[in-house]
């Protein structure tokens, strides 16, 4: 079993500089105590967390880091310009010299949807189709992409990723059937506060995906893995 990190990152009326400056101390010593990995929420126009662009603060933490990987749960795909997304991902896993991890999701709170101008209803289908355009960009030396929500001409995204095919990519589940369809994907999952008692069944229902994808061709470049995000409290 190995320990990491989750940040929110929430508004706590100290200045915001000081939080974020001791949320990198924080993540400095949590390498030293033998941590291997932190991950950031992304939300927006809220103190339920100040953390409206965690790639900024990935791109410190690795210049203070040298073991530890990090990455978002998630990149809220729906909040993004999918193209866009996809160059500074590849120039943070450069930043990083591989040791960054991609969270996909679609955003979980209709406020911050409606505050962007969105439809929390067009989210699920706006991230599948950002996730065809990432892997695009991340894969193929030109591409181009037409599309219900973007559509882009031919394009040659710079820089190129740093880790081939591309960084690992996740995504959170917190229900079996959920955790199911992400490992049928060959992908890492995160249960995010996912009750004890389901646990259990999501581990089996993951595994049994991955059984089955294990026994076709192109079972994807990376390991399966499941995390699990829980409050702990020490006293």
């Amino acid at each position: 079993m190995d320990f990491g990190l989750f940040y929110y990152c929430q508004g706590r009326g100290v200045p915001h500089a000081q939080a974020y400056a001791e949320m990198l101390d924080q993540i400095a010593l949590a390498e030293t105590l033998g941590f291997g990995e932190c991950w950031f929420a992304e939300h927006h126009f809220t103190d339920y967390s100040l953390l409206p662009s965690p790639n900024l603060m990935i791109a410190s933490a690795v210049q203070r880091t040298r073991q530890m990987r990090f990455g978002n749960y998630v990149n809220a795909l729906s909040f993004h310009h999918p193209l866009r997304l996809a160059a500074e991902a590849a120039m943070l896993d450069n930043l990083a010299q591989g040791r960054f991890d991609f969270g996909v999701g679609k955003g979980v709170r209709p406020g911050e949807f409606a505050q962007l101008g969105l439809k929390f209803e067009d989210g699920v289908a706006m991230t599948e189709e950002a996730i065809e355009v990432l892997l695009k960009a991340w894969t193929n030396e030109r591409s181009s992409h037409t599309g219900r929500f973007w559509t882009f001409p031919e394009f040659s995204l710079r820089p190129r990723v740093f880790q081939q095919p591309y960084p690992p990519l996740h995504e959170v589940a917190s229900r079996p059937e959920s955790v199911a369809r992400v490992g049928a994907r060959g992908w890492p999952v995160a249960m995010h506060f996912t009750p004890t008692d389901v646990v259990a069944r999501c581990v089996q229902d993951y595994h049994a995906a991955i059984a089955r994808r294990s026994e076709r061709p192109g079972t994807g470049p990376y390991r399966p893995r499941l995390l699990l995000c829980c409050e702990t409290y020490l006293t």
